[in-house]
């Protein structure tokens, strides 16, 4: 199964976001997903296509003029975007888009909407105040228009907190499509410590015995950041953490360190080093860096925000309070004066992140909304005549972990008994894929007599199954040329199964013993009907299939993945393989090949 996942920004870029859409995809990956993230290139790293661990990410050009100038992480994107999109929403099962606000999100969700794919939404945030009335306007512009109109296409809503919950409530969103829940961090990764508290501190230049209060985010108002550093002073040293640039008097400050923005590698140290943890942030709550702090054996001051109303978090060992400066220095004074109480909170915090912050709870949970989506897709390719080319086509088979059932017919009389398989070939081949029957001779079945069909159709099922020492189960018409006589010969001879040549076909039919195909490799003139129905009269899309067997195939089986039901890819190694057409066909085994959640398997096993 695909998932798109669609974000404005993505590691390296920091904040809380794109974390948490890189552990939804990091956690996807290992569970057998296909994840793919569409985002912007951002903090130098330019545009294009990189493989991060088992995740694919696209990064598309985009202007970071409101990030630069007025602290908004708002990227202005470009038109690669919108055909990037395009076709990333396409090829993908599901689409999750992260927070509604943002442009790439807005191109996601109208390419979900035409071509009609699953839409989830993770949004973060709810009205975000600003001291700008126009940011404050736009806010609620977009949210009136596109907002609103993203929220009832989404299958799914994901919160982390009630704010946003109730804010989506209020927008007419139906309770049964909320889902909240925490979004977690890598609990393990920040509860230990690599080194002791003074040998932290003299790393990174800091006070090794005064009391630190730590900030770690965005240097922008409504984090806060300025709260925190006019605490600092005689009893106490803040250190922020996060990119924005520290104005006067704040970057002259002899008691505020700014140690701007640190790989995650780092920031398990950097917890560790201070003593509390403090972000009077509005309307932010359960944040990333919040959890990671407690993670790491932090108390926690924070503010006393409408988002904790239903808070299980004990209001003895978290300090929730109003966001001035004489309040928070107050409470910081109070803990780190208390070594009991201290420790008490510290205590608190990670056993409370143990039990509530692990990240693969919130996996779990996009898993299962993801899986009432789950179609279920078969792949299976079928070979006719028992050319001596089936012997090289089965190894490139092999090379991408496809099943093939090879039809032979021992005695083929359109081919010179030398580019026929021999019997060891015939017997090896078994060792490693199906083997059915052609007829003994090839001959059409239709010019035969009734006994003299009979014989073709029994007699190669005999000399098969002593050749291999296994049973023969499946068979297939040569040329796809049969009548309703022959069938019941097949069946009476023991076969399960039939193979025909009608294609297009993406489900087993109504019976087996007349088993349809989906594409026959090789580029047909007299597919023009099936082609355009298929392409739904779109003559750009026409002209993309007509003749390209390879496009056709990638075409159908992505609709397959879509639709669920049976990919039947067919063909003669002797008609492909020798007209040096093998790239052609690899392309097509490599797309189909490997999937998550894809069954692969012979004719005989359908």
């Amino acid at each position: 199964m695909n998932i798109l996942i669609v974000t404005h920004h993505y590691p390296p870029h920091l904040g809380g976001l794109e974390i948490v859409a890189k552990h939804q995809a990091d956690g996807l990956a290992t569970r057998g997903f296909g994840v793919s993230v569409l985002t912007t290139s951002s903090s130098g790293v330019a545009e294009g296509v990189t493989e991060e661990g088992q995740v694919t990410v696209y990064r598309t050009w985009a202007s970071d003029f409101f990030e630069r100038t007025l602290r908004i992480p708002f990227p202005i994107v470009g038109t690669s975007m919108l055909w990037r999109a395009w076709r990333l929403v396409g090829s993908a099962d599901v689409v999750h888009l992260h927070d509604v606000f943002y442009m790439p999100s807005w191109i996601a969700a109208l390419c979900a909407v035409l071509r009609r794919r699953p839409l989830y939404v993770t949004q973060h945030v709810a009205l975000v105040m600003h001291p700008s009335r126009l940011v404050m306007g736009v806010q609620k512009l977009v949210y009136a228009c596109i907002g609103d109109a993203i929220f009832r296409r989404a299958s799914r809503l994901f919160v982390f907190n009630d704010l946003v919950r109730d804010m989506l409530l209020m927008r007419g969103v139906p309770p049964e499509r909320v889902v909240q829940s925490r979004n977690g961090i890598d609990v393990a990764q920040f509860a230990i410590a690599r080194e002791d508290k003074t040998a932290l501190r003299k790393k990174y230049g800091l006070p090794l015995d005064r009391p630190i209060a730590l900030f770690v985010g965005r240097l922008v108002p409504k984090k806060g950041y300025d709260a925190v550093c006019r605490i600092a002073g005689a009893e106490v040293d803040v250190v922020l953490v996060g990119p924005g640039t520290l104005e006067a008097p704040w970057s002259t400050h002899p008691h505020i360190f700014h140690l701007g923005s640190r790989p995650n590698h780092e920031l398990p140290d950097i917890y560790h080093l201070a003593d509390v943890f403090v972000f009077p942030a509005v309307g932010e709550v359960y944040t990333i860096a919040m959890q990671e702090a407690m993670a790491a054996g932090l108390p926690v001051v924070t503010t006393d925000d409408l988002g904790y109303k239903n808070t299980d978090l004990s209001r003895d060992m978290v300090v929730f309070c109003i966001p001035q400066p004489e309040i928070l220095l107050r409470e910081v004074i109070a803990i780190v004066r208390d070594c009991v109480r201290m420790k008490e909170m510290s205590a608190y915090s990670r056993a409370y992140a143990m039990e509530h912050f692990h990240r693969d709870a919130h996996v779990s949970l996009l898993a299962d909304a993801y899986a009432g989506h789950h179609k279920d897709v078969v792949v299976t390719t079928s070979w006719d005549d028992g050319h001596t080319k089936d012997v090289e086509l089965s190894h490139i088979l092999d090379e991408y972990g496809l099943k093939g059932t090879f039809y032979i017919a021992p005695k083929n009389q359109e081919f010179d008994a030398r580019t026929l398989l021999s019997d060891a070939e015939v017997k090896e081949l078994s060792t490693r894929h199906e083997i059915g029957g052609h007829t003994m001779t090839h001959r059409l079945l239709p010019q035969l007599a009734d006994e003299e069909a009979r014989g073709e159709i029994t007699a190669v099922k005999q000399y098969l199954e002593t050749l291999i020492g296994k049973p023969v189960i499946s068979f297939c018409y040569p040329r796809g040329m049969y009548e309703e006589r022959h069938v019941k010969m097949v069946k009476e001879a023991g076969y399960r199964i039939g193979r025909t040549v009608d294609t297009f076909a993406t489900d087993m039919g109504t019976d087996k013993l007349e088993l349809p195909t989906t594409v026959h490799v090789y580029d047909h003139w007299s597919d023009v009907i099936s082609i355009a129905r298929f392409a739904t009269w779109n003559p750009f899309l026409f002209f993309r299939y007509y003749r390209h067997f390879d496009v056709l195939a990638i075409a159908l089986f992505d609709h397959v993945c879509r639709t669920g039901g049976v990919f039947h890819l067919w063909g003669h190694s002797w008609e492909y393989l020798a007209q040096g057409n093998e790239e052609r066909l690899r392309r097509v085994l490599a797309h189909v090949s490997r999937r998550p959640g894809v069954r692969y398997v012979t004719n005989g096993e359908l």
